[in-house]
């Protein structure tokens, strides 16, 4: 399976309640499309991916958007970068500078990135509040790690997973997850049952009659610092643990670095 059909097959296995929490739907996605077509959920790889498995690694239940109720959130690239941005350019797209670097020391170099914009609802579909994030891509020998950089809008959401380091005072932590596509008409096993419960497998039931099952590890490193989170992905990845943790230690000292 090619790095495409990887990223196509994570998609589907996402499970649909986070998929709801991402609030990544047709009807959703079609709305960002000014309501003209129908867009392919799985054609959205990039956007569905890093909203709906940061919806599983931040336990992501619910924002407190305004009211107090129940939220959602949801959000759409508005800038591509070929090249890194600089700290002006940052600054003058989203108010802010994420943390910036060319490469990381095990090899790991830019190669693509976003500037997203996230907004956050009410109960009520109300939006209200928008912020902006930074999604880069870091590439080595065809192997990609995801950057997610983003602003909370609730100090209610708590990270999933275990503290692996600690860099400059910040917790950093990780999680590891196998997401698992099964067909429609699969019964899950007492062990399956079990693996889903305590979050190590997440299902998705696949409609078609033919589809086999298939499974992807999806690897994380995060942290926050104040109202900023800081996310680091792997599918199918080459890094270790250890090694995941370690570009996201080197991230986070850059980031103290320049608070400094």
């Amino acid at each position: 399976m090619n790095k495409a059909e990887k990223l196509d097959a994570a998609i589907g296995c996402i499970d649909e309640r986070y998929l709801e929490l991402a609030d990544i739907t047709g009807r959703e996605i079609t709305r960002m499309k000014n309501d003209t077509a129908v867009f392919s959920r799985r054609k959205a790889v990039r956007i569905a991916l890093l909203a709906a498995v940061a919806a599983v690694l931040l336990t992501v239940g619910a924002y407190a958007a305004g009211s107090g109720g129940a939220g959602k959130w949801t959000g759409y690239d508005a800038k591509n970068y070929g090249r890194l941005p600089t700290a002006a350019q940052c600054v003058r797209d989203a108010g802010y500078i994420p943390v910036l670097t060319e490469s990381f020391a095990n090899g790991y170099g830019y190669s693509g990135g976003s500037m997203r914009v996230h907004q956050a609802y009410d109960a009520e579909d109300t939006l209200t509040e928008k912020t902006r994030g930074f999604d880069f891509t870091y590439e080595k020998d065809g192997d990609k790690v995801f950057f997610a950089q983003s602003v909370s809008f609730s100090d209610g959401v708590v990270m999933n997973g275990s503290i692996a380091a600690t860099v400059s005072g910040l917790d950093i932590y990780y999680h590891s997850a196998v997401y698992k596509t099964v067909p429609e008409s699969y019964v899950l096993t007492a062990q399956d049952i079990a693996d889903r419960d305590s979050g190590r497998v997440v299902f998705s039931y696949d409609s078609d009659k033919g589809a086999d099952m298939s499974e992807t590890v999806v690897n994380a490193a995060q942290w926050r610092k104040g109202d900023r989170f800081f996310l680091l992905l792997q599918l199918d990845g080459a890094l270790t643990k250890d090694e995941l943790v370690g570009m996201a230690c080197e991230a986070a000292r850059l980031l103290a670095e320049r608070a400094a």
